[in-house]
């Protein structure tokens, strides 16, 4: 059985691409025994749809302008790629 460490980064990574049958469900039973992952997961959900939301209304670029974005997500690949697997 996965550890919530593992459950962790696993729903992360479920929110950028679909995974495999076997892992969804070993998710699924981790969460119906384990409150503080089950938490965990409706946080993480709920701040992607929120981020999502403001995403796609543009709020975000009152703040940001394109090139801060761009400089901001070349840097957050960079790091991505030094860290390779991180453990949450």
């Amino acid at each position: 059985m996965l550890r919530c460490q593992d459950i962790a980064k696993l729903l992360s990574d479920s929110l950028e691409r679909k995974l495999p049958w076997a892992t969804r469900i070993e998710i699924r039973l981790h969460l119906l025994i384990c409150y503080v992952c089950r938490r965990y997961s409706k946080q993480l959900r709920f701040l992607n749809s929120y981020v999502t939301y403001y995403y796609e209304k543009k709020h975000c670029d009152v703040f940001l302008t394109k090139e801060v974005k761009e400089k901001m997500s070349s840097a957050i690949r960079e790091e991505t790629k030094k860290q390779g697997n991180v453990d949450i």
